[in-house]
């Protein structure tokens, strides 16, 4: 899984503090912590396009092996 359990905490713990810094007025640590979460979600996207290519390579991979391999004749009747 791209997302720990850790990060997904570390999210709703982000989102509550925006809450509560939202509600005090404090427009200035809102917007640092929407910025960290852009980051974050930047560096999460860039994390699923890696998985993404590499899955795509082993698949390519693996097509071109099967093509590769020479497939057993049925013996004559």
């Amino acid at each position: 899984s791209l997302v720990s359990k850790g990060d997904v905490g570390d999210v709703l713990k982000g989102q509550e503090k925006i809450k509560s810094l939202v509600s005090k007025g404090d427009v200035g640590d809102v917007l640092k912590g929407q910025e960290k979460m852009r980051r974050y979600l930047a560096d999460l996207r860039n994390k699923a396009n890696v998985n993404i290519s590499r899955n795509d390579d082993i698949l390519k991979k693996m097509k071109s092996q099967n093509k590769s391999v020479v497939k057993p004749v049925s013996p004559a009747q």
